[in-house]
């Protein structure tokens, strides 16, 4: 999965299910918010996590406009597969 970049809180909620979605379960009991249960729909590897800097911005700009807001999120991929998440990105609200 990659760092949003210029997309909706909603888009992004949207691909993060969407990865959730094709990841497959592995067989442990771990807590629903933990993403450590899950794998690669590919190779099958479970997937990682990296820690990204999202800004938020102000959608009613066309480029990346806002008050300095900043959190950080976990971003999930899979270290077999995928490069490694940028460190920051943004989401346009």
């Amino acid at each position: 999965m990659k760092t949003p970049q210029r997309i909706t809180v909603h888009e992004f909620a949207m691909q993060l299910s969407e990865c959730v979605r094709r990841s497959t379960t592995r067989p442990k009991l771990i807590p629903l918010w933990s993403f450590h249960h899950l794998a690669c729909h590919l190779c099958n590897a479970k997937l990682s996590t990296a820690t990204a800097h999202i800004s938020i911005h102000d959608a009613r700009f066309p480029n990346c406009v806002g008050d300095g807001q900043v959190f950080m999120t976990e971003i999930i991929f899979c270290y077999r597969c995928e490069p490694p998440p940028e460190p920051y990105g943004c989401l346009h609200v």
